[in-house]
């Protein structure tokens, strides 16, 4: 489940990336990457709580995952 949440963090910052790329509304970008990271947020913890006690997940972190696809989506403007 955290790798689906991961994916999805991934494509939306993607889609605000293609977005700016697209428009240059750096303002409508700052606002898809904020809902992208509040929504990343929200389903890690529903999944956090789901699994709880569960020994199955060896995922990294929120953290170590929100951090890899930053830098891997992000591009420099």
């Amino acid at each position: 489940m955290k790798n689906k949440t991961a994916g999805k963090y991934a494509a939306c910052r993607q889609s605000a990336e293609a977005l700016l790329a697209t428009s240059g509304d750096t303002t409508k970008y700052d606002a898809s990457i904020t809902k992208c990271g509040t929504n990343f947020t929200s389903a890690w913890q529903k999944a956090q709580d789901k699994h709880a006690g569960a020994c199955l997940d060896g995922a990294p972190t929120e953290a170590a995952f929100q951090t890899a696809i930053d830098e891997a989506t992000h591009q420099h403007r």
